[in-house]
């Protein structure tokens, strides 16, 4: 393999034609900074059952390269007459349209018959028609075929910015080598960085220790914390293999673009799952005062406190489990979807969708989203604004628009917590 062109081919890919799909994908109607289209099942995956994964590489000043990942065994399973292992049908489908205008530029369909057995991860890519200086809004379709349910995924597409993060390719470089499709690294494992289009062999790498910052409750004043400092910085090679050791925050740049980068984060090595006491005590901290959390944070044994708070608040422990499988689903999909340089967990969205749950209604526009709460979005309804925040250390960053009138709704649904209740809106 060259160090600068990573190609991973499909285990059996059978068709490959592009076709237009505007009449399936319709640009949907602008309504001044929002997109009046209901985008909630990018936020619940539990919908379908499909959990996907997909990156978007620049590789050429004219192209891009899709890579994705699915689980075999979310898929059905069927038999062939002329082949005894079992297969499962896989389709992918992709509209690229101008991010301003609507405008569609490319789209594509693929078919995979894929046999079950091996590795459950089937990993592939696609070429898609991108051109420097350009933003797109990138839609993506993962289907099983069999079961005919499908999940959708939207990537903004960024060619403005010369070494923005879409320009990297890292992948694991160990005998389970693979790309890394999260932006988040584990301490015992090997990698390598590629970046077709820089020109470098020189990458800069800023580290920065943990950020822990919780985010203020919804009808507080809105502060937009600083960006944290390195506390180190060095330099590697391209193609070289290394190590993320040390917990935190690591920002790769080149000379050419020392402003824009790719950020990886070393949060554990059990993240974006929630799995030991201490992880599943820190984010009790919205239903719980200051003074209680620090104690569970400093007792002693934290499995018997975190098993006693849980207890306290429905003595049904069948309520109890149900109860903290769905707290920790929340916690665990907060940290999969809205992940910056701190855990998804700790973030404006992450905070809303742990307590609150998947919203029923998103609109999403180029620097805003709108998530709403209720049946009927025209009636009595609860809509939550984040405005996006755009940073060198993240691309993924929303605050909340913080309004006094939630300080009685957020009140309500951290007492329903707390009653034994999981809160719901919709």
């Amino acid at each position: 393999m060259r160090a600068n062109k990573p190609v991973y081919i499909a285990l059996t890919l059978i068709t490959g034609a592009i076709f237009c799909l505007a009449s399936c994908y319709a640009p949907p109607a602008h309504t001044g900074d929002s997109w009046n289209y209901n985008l909630a099942s990018l936020y619940n995956p539990a919908e379908s059952g499909l959990h996907t994964g997909c990156f978007v590489y620049h590789t050429s000043d004219t192209s891009s390269s899709l890579f994705f990942k699915v689980s075999k065994n979310e898929f059905v399973a069927y038999q062939e007459p002329e082949n005894s292992t079992p297969i499962i049908s896989v389709t992918v489908k992709y509209v690229l349209r101008d991010f301003e205008t609507t405008a569609l530029v490319d789209s594509g369909s693929w078919h995979y018959r894929v046999e079950r057995g091996g590795s459950n991860d089937f990993i592939s890519y696609v070429n898609i028609k991108t051109e420097k200086g350009k933003k797109y809004n990138l839609v993506v379709l993962f289907g099983d075929a069999v079961r005919k349910v499908s999940r959708r995924i939207m990537i903004e597409t960024n060619r403005t910015i010369a070494g923005n993060n879409q320009h990297y390719f890292v992948e694991t470089a160990d005998s389970l080598k693979s790309p890394l499709f999260q932006p988040y690294v584990k301490s015992g494992r090997i990698y390598r960085i590629y970046n077709k289009l820089s020109g470098d062999t020189i990458y800069t790498i800023a580290h920065f220790k943990p950020v822990n910052i919780m985010p203020q409750s919804p009808f507080a004043t809105t502060v937009i914390p600083a960006l944290p400092v390195p506390d180190s910085v060095y330099s590697m090679r391209s193609g070289d293999t290394i190590r993320f050791s040390q917990k935190g925050i690591y920002f790769i740049s080149t000379s050419k673009s020392p402003d824009a980068g790719l950020t990886l984060t070393n949060l554990g090595n059990e993240y974006p799952n929630i799995k030991t006491a201490e992880a599943m005590i820190e984010p009790l901290r919205y239903l719980t005062n200051a003074r209680k959390w620090n104690e569970m944070m400093e007792a002693a044994d934290k499995k018997l406190v975190l098993d006693k708070f849980w207890l306290s608040l429905t003595p049904d422990i069948r309520r109890s489990k149900e109860l903290i499988r769905i707290y920790y689903n929340r916690v665990a999909m907060a940290n999969e979807l809205f992940g910056t340089y701190q855990p998804g967990w700790q973030t404006d969205r992450g905070m809303i969708y742990i307590i609150f749950g998947a919203p029923g209604t998103v609109y999403k526009g180029p620097d805003s989203e709108q998530w709403i709460y209720g049946d009927n979005p025209e009636l009595s309804s609860i809509a939550f604004t984040f405005r996006k925040n755009n940073n060198y250390l993240s691309h993924n960053e929303y605050f909340l628009e913080r309004e006094q009138r939630f300080q009685t709704l957020w009140s309500q649904a951290i007492e329903t917590w707390l009653k034994g209740k999981a809160f719901s809106v919709n």
